[in-house]
């Protein structure tokens, strides 16, 4: 990587100290299905430590759920709970969370659950959800959610929805380029090219169907003959897989 990724926005490191500071019952952990992997951020590793944890994969309707399996597995071994949501689904999705939420023995009568994620996983989306209407802003890129809410569903939760969570720098290669691929870091500040190009790497790894031929119908001659233009086909490369334009994938 020629360029070490590095977002921490102030609100991040202020997020980070102040959930120190929360007396909090259960933590809902949300990653993005693409990258199940990727989108668990080190620095919730302290956060989460001797509490009762539930990891919620989002956007499951990107993904082909049998391909996420090993991934249910080896975190249903690790923490309390595991569920898997497609915001598409909004009248499954509160029940489903309900029911593992009456799952789990909490000792307050007015249960807190702080919600963390990295960057446009769909952490307000899924609190709207909870709360049948749209209270927090939603937005299809990162660092929309500046600051910490408290929100109440059902009489007897207290939800707090957070900002994204990222670490200060990805010594993880593959971790930064994924975040970016998925949408969880603003591409402005990237070397836009090498996520492009590492994309493509992890698409024919993953043997997609003619991604040779894909790649050359980006990148033509005409392309690489204009920066400008070069720069608006990669930004489209990683749109397009977005847009699951490659299928659905998994990239961890």
């Amino acid at each position: 990587m020629t360029k070490q990724i590095q977002w921490f926005p102030g609100h991040m490191a202020k997020s980070l100290k102040e959930f120190k500071e929360i007396k909090t019952d259960l933590y809902f952990i949300v990653l993005d299905a693409r990258a199940p992997e990727s989108t668990f951020i080190d620095s919730f590793k302290e956060l989460i430590k001797n509490k009762k944890v539930i990891i919620i994969f989002s956007k499951m309707d990107l993904i082909e759920k049998e391909k996420l399996n090993k991934w249910i597995k080896y975190y249903e071994e690790k923490y309390d709970g595991v569920c898997t949501i497609s915001l598409k689904q909004p009248n499954k999705i509160k029940k489903e969370v309900l029911k593992i939420l009456s799952s789990i023995k909490l000792k307050s009568l007015l249960y807190k659950i702080v919600i963390l994620g990295a960057p446009n996983v769909g952490k307000s989306s899924l609190l709207n959800t909870m709360l049948g209407k749209s209270k927090t802003k939603v937005e299809n890129k990162p660092g929309v959610t500046k600051q910490n809410n408290w929100y109440q569903v059902e009489k007897k939760y207290w939800f707090l929805d957070t900002p994204g969570v990222l670490q200060p720098k990805f010594i993880n290669e593959k971790q930064g380029y994924n975040l970016a691929a998925i949408g969880s870091i603003k591409l402005d500040i990237l070397p836009i090219e090498e996520v492009a190009m590492t994309l493509f790497d992890r698409l024919k790894k993953l043997n997609v169907k003619n991604i040779d031929e894909i790649k050359a119908t980006y990148l033509t001659e005409e392309v690489f003959d204009s920066e400008k233009l070069l720069n608006m086909v990669y930004r489209k490369i990683i749109k397009d897989f977005q847009n699951q334009k490659f299928g659905k994938i998994i990239l961890d």
